[in-house]
């Protein structure tokens, strides 16, 4: 996984899919967030864009 691009607010995630997944699960929040509390999105495409997220702070990005 890696991004390709950002802004203050908003970051670009782009992953390599092996096989032919026909969807995948995101789920990403403040470092160190719990899993399951984070906000989840069902993903048809690649690359994904995260909106929404707050200057000066870290994130954790999970993709399945």
């Amino acid at each position: 996984m890696s991004y390709s691009g950002y802004t203050r607010t908003s970051a670009v995630i782009e992953w390599n899919a092996v096989g032919m997944p026909t969807f995948w699960e995101i789920e990403y929040g403040i470092y160190g967030f719990t899993l399951g509390t984070g906000v989840l999105d069902t993903l048809f495409n690649t690359p994904f864009t995260i909106t929404g997220l707050s200057t000066n702070t870290t994130y954790d990005v999970y993709i399945r």
